[in-house]
């Protein structure tokens, strides 16, 4: 069974997949935010001038994080808006996991199982896959579709198919796999959020987020890539203005789809305050044709008592709040973990440690993290 499983290529992972929409390099950071308010998937594929190869790939996370990037962008993201979608790939490029190694990279439909997990492992983000399709996307500059991505998280689904293969590991702690791997990308409750930036960046090529902890180290709640995705251009504002605990409110207010009037003054008061004119603009642009709407005192209220203290931790199944965050104790199956992930659409678990049940008093103490790249190692190794 296992030479059986080795023999499987890359195509067979694309069964069914959707080619992904793309956008020329020619177009501009705007066009392609503009693109992706209208994509479903929430991202797309970026091909050059030449032969249409695939050079990129762009969520509305990583235009965030680029209108939060610099001075002249925070001071400016209207002109930053207008640039060409060329200087945010080199955004990504130079800001991302640092490897030098490329985060997109091509991969053949007759290639080896073996191959896609090893160019994963190697620093890869995504895998493109040349397809044959005649579905195309023409409006607002997009091209033909001819490819379709692979994630981390295809590849761990696909080999969950063949799970008894890995029965005698599976079944055991992610402690004594040696799986828990440290937390490198976190922040204070108490700092900027903008200085999450550059961390944003390394979670978005590794397929994590950021921790966001109290002065005693427990896990609060998340920042995280899809959360950006999920918010409109304004949320660049937010960033600037507050500090990472309040931002976790200002994620959990979006989530519940209504800004309270004073928050939204605050976050205005503090960009006139720093002299972020264009962003206080940008934020009032936005907002008068925004779906967020007041809510009343009582959802406000409640909103505060679980959002701004991030404590609510899910391990359940179904739709969860931007501050609740998935995690395991260090002694779950791996098997556990990997169906948790796979439920909340992440690809990775934070591990924590410590307190009692969740809604207690005690806090629990964020220990470490597993993603789906230490979970394919094992894997791998057993292959």
């Amino acid at each position: 069974m296992a030479v059986s499983l080795l023999s499987h290529e890359v195509s067979d992972l694309c069964i069914g997949k959707p080619p992904v929409r793309s956008l020329p390099i020619t177009a501009s950071v705007g066009e392609a935010l503009a693109a992706l308010k209208r994509c479903p998937e929430n991202e797309l594929c970026i091909v050059g001038s030449e032969k249409k190869a695939v050079v990129g790939k762009v969520r509305v996370a990583d235009v965030i994080c680029y209108l939060c990037s610099s001075e002249d962008n925070l001071f400016d993201p209207v002109g930053a808006l207008n640039k060409p979608l060329s200087d945010l790939l080199i955004f990504k490029e130079t800001g991302g996991a640092g490897t030098g190694r490329a985060i997109v990279r091509q991969i053949e439909p007759r290639a080896s199982l073996f191959k896609a997990i090893d160019e994963i492992l190697d620093g890869a983000g995504t895998l493109v896959v040349p397809i044959h399709s005649r579905t195309s996307w023409r409006k607002h500059h997009s091209t033909t579709a001819e490819f379709c991505w692979l994630t981390h998280e295809d590849l761990i689904r696909y080999l969950l198919g063949s799970i008894s293969l890995f029965s005698h590991v599976t079944t055991l702690s992610i402690s004594s796999l040696s799986l828990i791997r440290p937390i490198t990308l976190s922040i204070s409750q108490h700092e900027p959020a903008i200085s999450a930036i550059p961390l944003l960046q390394q979670a978005i090529s590794n397929g994590t987020s950021v921790a966001v902890l109290s002065d005693n180290g427990c896990l609060l709640g998340e920042i995280s890539p899809p959360q950006l995705s999920s918010c409109d251009e304004s949320v660049a504002a937010a960033i600037a203005a507050l500090s990472a605990g309040e931002f976790l409110s200002y994620l959990e207010y979006q989530y519940h789809g209504f800004l309270p009037e004073s928050f939204s003054n605050a976050i205005k008061s503090r960009l006139k305050e720093d002299g972020l004119n264009g962003l206080m603009n940008l934020m009032e642009e936005v907002s008068s044709g925004s779906l967020l709407s007041s809510g009343s005192s009582s959802d406000e209220e409640s909103v505060q008592q679980k959002g701004h203290l991030g404590r609510t931790m899910s391990r359940g199944y179904g739709r969860r709040s931007p501050v609740e965050v998935v995690a395991c104790s260090p002694e779950s199956s791996l098997v556990a973990v990997i169906v948790q992930a796979i439920a909340h659409r992440v690809g990775y678990v934070w591990v924590v440690d410590g307190g009692e049940e969740f809604g207690g008093q005690d806090e629990e103490k964020l220990v470490g993290i597993v993603t789906f790249s230490d979970i394919l190692k094992v894997f791998r190794e057993q292959l």
